[in-house]
């Protein structure tokens, strides 16, 4: 190479040296004025705290910071023993531990609490890692001692991440910096740069950081844990910060911690109303639609990923078609323009099942107008990469970020260009499961409150969650077609079109001219009237004021199929007359007789709910269809002949 460059090496600027010099020996000159500080601040405490009968023996402690800062590696470093779960890229701290142990002759408490994006804002944050934050200091009353706030070396302290410190400290309220110290952690970073050194070197940022502490700040090598003398050495610093605050621990209000508790009991409580209310509409719709999965006997499934920017479509896309066929963040280098930038489709065979897959280039949250136009169109472009339609889609919504009104409001802006009818066809996927941990999705969606909740509502109260980094779990993929299958026989086996032109059979051409209903209407009207019967069912049952009675004998739980061609309970032939007659005949025969089955808790207390809802469902048939007058019109008519010929059987009902 030498030879190459005509023996010639590389010439260094001296003006550069000499302003690289200047910087390194400033920088050094700024750390001895710290160090110095700190050693007077410290001898000054320590002469206080031997002034004193006594030094605390108990120490209370808990331990903040971003997402992979080490907390729990330092929590362990500190009681010596792996007693929290060290978070690794399939799992986190998802909630606040506790964990209690005996260190160099005091009693120690130590609480780890979940970490936020370490460069995020504080609206970045879901609601349920904020509660877990603001929790932590009421998980050792009467209050911590003193809070480890967690700096990794192996991160530059920029601009964004003072901001997302201050916003997250900000949660504890100003008071808890007095209470702070900075606990610096991957110490083998520094090498023969000391922390004075290297907290200079930072910027104002770090120092910033410093001053607002105290100057108090200590440095953690959990790569060693064999050197007892740095846990020692932070716990005595944590008593000099106890004796500079005259022995007060950070004050918690027991007035919020009561109500705190009560908001995670009621949270806890709601979460599981949602899953006990998605189970009994998934039972009820498979229950109506059992027997009818014929109607869907395509060997091709169409999906179309739609969802705000950096919600991990691509990656969902992946897991789905388990290959690397959509081009990531986490497969690429990052570029905005290697970012998905128009629709993109690939296909697979899967699970015995070819799946073709499209993405579509995410949206921002508050879009800007010369980019809204361009996604706007690909959303829309993207049902036709797939003819003759797609049968779902799924709408990515990251686990890891709130879910606010601003991101509702984009969702419905960008899928109310498909038109309303969209929504039958859409099911939430919740992307980066891993964020969850050991909590259910209900609590998630609980605790993000009604901007979600609205959306899973619009969806149907269809959802799934996927890990995305990995493909080891199919089952998850799995588990996933089946719904998706399950929510096309719900759509009568059809997919989504822009465009649907009505096909009206003769008959009705001539029963829509006398002022009858066509099939198109027939149709709307029983889908209506599912809707209707589902709402009803996820009502909760009003408590029974009447003591408990058990009864002789239960009956069995039984919900008719909406289909148009199975056998009647009520008579022995087949009767095509709709879902709202069906409905009315199950409420007779099986929910009419609750009052002779037994009391809570059973299955025949819940048919004797579900018939209660049903006298609602009846009045809205009666209302919505003329309480069978239009049916009864079409089957005295003149064209009675014709509707036997197009499948409509004219045995007359019994009345009831």
């Amino acid at each position: 190479m030498v030879s190459g460059n005509d023996g010639n090496h590389y010439e260094t600027n001296q003006a550069l040296s000499e302003e690289l010099e200047e910087k390194r020996l400033a920088v050094i000159e700024v750390a001895k004025r710290m160090m110095t500080k700190v050693q007077r601040q410290r001898t000054r405490l320590r002469a206080l705290i031997k002034g004193e009968a006594t030094s605390p023996t108990y120490l209370r402690l808990v331990i903040v910071g971003a997402q992979w800062a080490a907390r729990s590696s330092a929590g362990n470093t500190i009681l010596g023993e792996g007693v929290f779960d060290v978070a690794d890229n399939t799992r986190r701290t998802v909630h606040c531990v506790t964990r209690h142990g005996e260190v160099a002759g005091r009693q120690l408490t130590v609480v780890d609490t979940p970490g936020w994006h370490y460069n995020s804002s504080l609206q970045n944050t879901s609601k349920m890692d904020r509660f877990e934050i603001v929790h932590s200091v009421f998980q050792c009353p009467p209050g911590p001692h003193a809070v480890l706030l967690v700096v990794p070396f192996a991160t530059a302290f920029n601009k964004s991440y003072e901001r997302a410190v201050e916003e997250h400290m900000g949660l504890l309220t100003d008071a808890v910096w007095k209470h702070t110290i900075v606990l610096f952690t991957r110490g083998d970073w520094l090498g023969d740069t000391t922390v004075e050194q290297r907290i200079a070197s930072e910027g104002k940022g770090l120092q910033w950081l410093i001053e607002k502490c105290g100057n108090r700040y200590h440095v953690f090598d959990n790569k060693n844990r064999s050197d007892a003398t740095q846990v020692i050495e932070l716990l005595e610093k944590v008593e000099e910060m106890v004796a500079e605050n005259r022995g007060c621990p950070y004050e918690i209000d027991t007035d919020v911690s009561a109500d705190l508790e009560q908001k995670k009991r009621a949270g806890k409580e709601r979460a599981q109303k949602i899953t006990m209310k998605v189970q009994r509409q998934m039972t009820t719709l498979r229950e109506l639609f059992k027997g009818e999965e014929h109607i869907f006997s395509e060997d091709e499934l169409r999906i179309v990923l739609v969802g705000r920017r950096e919600a991990g479509k691509s990656v969902a896309g992946n897991t789905i078609l388990v290959g690397e066929l959509f081009p990531t963040a986490l497969t690429k280098e990052f570029r905005i323009q290697n970012r998905t930038m128009q629709c993109v489709m690939q296909q697979k065979r899967v699970a015995g099942m070819k799946l073709k897959v499209v993405d579509t280039p995410g949206w921002w949250k508050r879009t800007p107008q010369d980019a809204r136009d361009w996604i706007q169109d690909e959303v829309v472009r993207s049902v036709s990469l797939c003819p003759p339609g797609p049968h779902a889609f799924l709408l990515v919504i990251p686990i890891s970020a709130p879910f606010s009104e601003g991101d509702l409001k984009a969702v419905e802006e960008h899928l109310g260009l498909l038109t309303e009818k969209v929504w039958r066809h859409t099911m939430v996927l919740f992307t980066w499961g891993d964020w969850l941990g050991d909590r259910a999705i209900e609590e998630y969606i609980e605790r993000e409150g009604e901007a979600l909740q609205q959306l899973v509502e619009k969806c149907g109260n269809r959802y799934h969650v996927m890990n995305c980094r990995g493909w080891d779990d199919s089952s998850q993929v799995t588990t996933l077609l089946r719904k998706v299958k399950e929510m096309v026989v719900r759509n009568k086996g059809h997919n989504f079109t822009i465009e649907q032109k009505s096909r009206q059979k003769p008959m009705l051409h001539w029963l829509a001219g006398k002022g009858m209903m066509t099939e198109e209407e027939w149709n709307r009207r029983e889908e209506e009237l599912i809707e209707r019967m589902l709402k009803a069912v996820v009502v909760e049952p009003e408590e029974s004021k009447l003591p408990f009675v058990r009864g002789k004998e239960s009956i069995d739980f039984f919900i008719p199929s909406m289909s148009c061609e199975t056998p009647s309970e009520v008579g022995s032939s087949y009767i095509n007359y709709g879902a709202h007659a069906k409905v009315s005949e199950w409420r007779v025969k099986y929910a009419g007789r609750s009052a002779a089955s037994s009391g809570h808790g059973t299955m025949s207390s819940a048919v004797s709910y579900m018939g209660e809802s049903l006298d609602r469902w009846e009045n809205l048939v009666k209302e919505s269809l003329g309480d069978g007058k239009i049916r009864a019109r079409m089957l005295d008519s003149p064209a009675k002949s014709e509707a036997h010929t197009y499948g409509v059987k004219t045995k007359r009902r019994n009345s009831h």
